[in-house]
This record gives structure tokens, C-alpha cells and sequence, in this order.
């Protein structure tokens, strides 16, 4: 086994109308859009990155908006709820926020914490969980991920032999597992296997961060091309949405 994975880095996701994915990740759920650039495989669509407002590791969510693409169905392979970690005592807040948006929320203890489950614009499940207390109502990072998997032996497998992730709590039902470094992220496994399908775990590193290209004053605020895109600039901006942040 290699060294055990610390935390999340990283949930990517493939949504909607961009405009839409910025309006409620920032205007709703208050997150900072800390990157604007391209999906490498396809340059004419974006790929939005945000972190709460710290712009701390392991607080990362991105999304690569498809405006016209069909509604996506919820299957096995993926990660079936995204889920947020808010300060201790904070739900009430968060229930008159989302309210305000009219956003529909169901009150549940997933994780054996109190948690809003809900969903963004474009059906994408999200939950905020209950954690630790802090001086603001903001979101602090993420809590955790419930995966949906074929083979959830098999997924089990790679979480716990592989990536180094540890068993803290087991049902007949579900398994939740927790992440080796100080933040703990918890995954949460259920047991049924459902349709044939895969997850993709990427190994990503802390470096070299997001103000490699632009400075914090100005994050997030401008589309960055890497280098082999750059001369393709005028081509690649023709092509996406106008996006207003």
C-alpha cells in the first residue's frame, strides 16, 4: 500500500448551464470561484473550480458545465452525494439561506450529524453535515462523499488496502470510512451493489496551487489557458458562454 491519501483534494462534476453553476455555488452556497480555465479534452468548455472562502486544501469542487447536454441519471460509478461541512449549530442558517433561494431541503443525520440534504440547479446531490464549531456560518470544507459502486467489495478494497482510508463505523447496510490526515473526510459506502459502472479516483498533489498563474487579488476572476491553449485563445473564447463573475 502506498502512503495512506490525507484527505479529499478535489470532487469534480459534470453540470449545466455555467452561469447557473456560478450563480448558486457562489450566490447560494458562498463558496469562492478560485479558477476559470478550459477542460483540456474539450477547450470550448469550461472547467470551474471553487474552495470556500480560505482557499483552503481540501476544500476544492469543480465542474465542467455542459449547457446543452441531457440530464444526467443517477447510477453506480460515481460519487451519489457531495457532501459540505458547516459549523456546529449552524443548520438554521442554512435552512433560511437555501429557503430564501427556494431550494428544497430534507433534514436528516447522515453521518450520524444533522444535515440538510439538497440539490444544485442541475439535480446534482449535495448535502451540508454538521461539524466542528467556528465563528461563521460559511461553509468550511468538505465533510465527506457517499460513493455508489457495482462493487462495493470491490471499491471497499481500493479505499482500504490501496488509498489507506479506515473503517469507523459498518452496517448492513453501509460502511464509513475515514481519511488518514488531521482533517478526516468520510466516505460513505453502501453495501447494495447497483448497475455496472466505475469510479475514478485521481492522485493529485497540494502543489503548485492556484495563484501559480494570477494573484489572490484577481482569483478567480479571468479565463487562464495553460500554455499549449494559449495561442488558441481568441478561437477558445469565441466559443464559451459569456460568463459574468
Amino acid at each position: 500500500m502506498m502512503q495512506p491519501i490525507q484527505q479529499i483534494h478535489h470532487i469534480s462534476a459534470i453540470v449545466g448551464d455555467p452561469q447557473e453553476n456560478v450563480d448558486f455555488y457562489r450566490e447560494v452556497l458562498g463558496l469562492r470561484l478560485v479558477k476559470q480555465t478550459v477542460n483540456f479534452d474539450d477547450p470550448y468548455t469550461y472547467h470551474l473550480y471553487y474552495s470556500n472562502l480560505s482557499i483552503e486544501n481540501g476544500t476544492i469542487i469543480t465542474f465542467f458545465p455542459w449547457a446543452n447536454a441531457h440530464p444526467g441519471r443517477v447510477g453506480s460509478g460515481q460519487v451519489g452525494t457531495i457532501t459540505f461541512r458547516i459549523p456546529k449549530g449552524s443548520s438554521d442558517y442554512w435552512k433560511q439561506q437555501l429557503a430564501h433561494h427556494q431550494v428544497t431541503v430534507h433534514e436528516s443525520h447522515l453521518f450520524g450529524q444533522p444535515t440538510l440534504e439538497l440539490q444544485d440547479p442541475h439535480e446534482l446531490s449535495l448535502a451540508l453535515v454538521e461539524g466542528e464549531a467556528a465563528e461563521t456560518n460559511a461553509i468550511l470544507g468538505f465533510h465527506g462523499a457517499v460513493l455508489l459502486s457495482a462493487k462495493p467489495e470491490e471499491t471497499f478494497k481500493t479505499l482500504t488496502h490501496d488509498l489507506g482510508l479506515q473503517v469507523v463505523a459498518e452496517t448492513e447496510s453501509n460502511r464509513r470510512l475515514v481519511t488518514a490526515g488531521p482533517v478526516k473526510h468520510e466516505i460513505l459506502l453502501p453495501t447494495e451493489p447497483l448497475r455496472p459502472g466505475t469510479i475514478l479516483f485521481e492522485i493529485a498533489t497540494e502543489s503548485p496551487g492556484f495563484l501559480i498563474d494570477e494573484p489572490l487579488e484577481t482569483l478567480g476572476t479571468a479565463l487562464k489557458l495553460p500554455p499549449h491553449f494559449e495561442e488558441r485563445r481568441g478561437e477558445i473564447t469565441a466559443h464559451l458562454p459569456k460568463l459574468t463573475v
